[in-house]
């Protein structure tokens, strides 16, 4: 489970950072025009991280409730047709399987599901806290970008460059 959790944040991660990166190019000749009228890289960093802040504070409610009627509504679909399946070998037995195994019928099963799918807000309040740490992660390289920003190229209206590493041209012997 939590190698699993892990991979999920990372992938969260990587898709916030593209966005605010994508965000932040769009929005570079504004930063140029604020660090041009004296603003700071800092106050820079600010305006990301309150963004990435507030979209939180809507994404992350909107994304549980939205989770757990899924999850809900999922497993009500599952256990409906599970009911009905018979493993011959143990070792093919699927976990939702083996957990079927232990319960006589379909409402002792809803009664388990019930007992045990209480909301727990300790639990919530700290998945919440640890999407919205690796959001702000994930937000740094953009903040970065931004209050590196050059006033005088933002402003001129010239696009900023991409550097890339100079790569060889190779010749394809064998394409099929």
């Amino acid at each position: 489970g939590i190698l699993v959790g892990t991979l999920i944040l990372l992938a969260a991660g990587l898709v916030i950072y593209n966005i605010l990166k994508i965000s932040v190019s769009k929005r570079i000749k504004g930063y140029g025009t604020l660090r041009a009228i004296g603003g700071e890289k800092g106050q820079l960093y600010q305006i990301i991280v309150i963004e990435v802040i507030l979209l939180c504070l809507m994404g992350i409610p909107i994304g549980m409730l939205l989770g757990f009627l899924s999850a809900r509504g999922i497993l009500e679909a599952a256990t409906g047709q599970a009911i009905r399946l018979k493993v011959t070998k143990p070792y093919e037995q699927s976990a939702l399987a083996r957990i079927l195994a232990l319960v006589q019928d379909a409402s002792e099963l809803k009664t388990l599901i019930a007992e045990n799918s209480s909301l727990n807000g300790t639990l919530l309040v700290l998945s919440g806290a640890i999407t919205l740490a690796f959001a702000l992660f994930a937000a740094l390289p953009a903040a970065r970008s931004a209050a590196r920003v050059s006033p005088i190229m933002a402003m001129s209206g010239t696009n900023l460059k991409i550097r890339r590493r100079k790569r060889k041209t190779k010749k394809i012997h064998n394409f099929e």
